[in-house]
This record gives C-alpha cells, structure tokens and sequence, in this order.
C-alpha cells in the first residue's frame, strides 16, 4: 500500500484522507477523472458500503481502493491543484 500511495505522491499528488479500516489487501483500484465534476470514494466496512462524494471545483481528486482478504475494502484518497 506504502508502494501504491508513494507512486502518486511522486507524480505530484497529496494523500488527503482514508477511509475505511487499512488491512491486508488482494488487489487495489484507482478511479479519477479530470472531466467529472466530483469523484466518489466508496469503501466497506463489516459488509455494510459508505461513500463520500469529493468535489473537483479547485482540485482533481484520486481515490485509490484496496480490496481485502475478509470482502471489505478501504479507500485512500488523494488530491492535486488543477
């Protein structure tokens, strides 16, 4: 996840927030769009799905997803000025 997160980080974006209950992951996901008007971060915690809706007014949004072992995930998200 280090990994994952320092990638970005080198490409110019800020770690912004987590969400969800970082654990051992399968695989990971990135959704990010220039275009979009917002991004959402989903994640799950014991089975139940939350999302939070992130605006792109001032900046592009990245949220990186981690799929666990146990089917819950959760979400790291990341930030850069436009």
């Amino acid at each position: 996840m280090n990994e994952v997160v320092q990638e970005w980080k080198d490409k110019g974006w800020t770690q912004v927030r987590t969400h969800g209950t970082k654990k051992d992951f399968n695989r990971c996901g990135t959704l990010m769009s220039e275009k979009a008007q917002a991004v959402e971060a989903s994640w799950v915690e014991n089975g139940k799905r939350k999302t939070k809706l992130y605006t792109q007014d001032s900046h592009h949004y990245l949220a990186l997803r981690f799929f666990c072992k146990d089917g819950d995930e959760f979400v790291i998200v990341m930030r850069k000025r436009k």
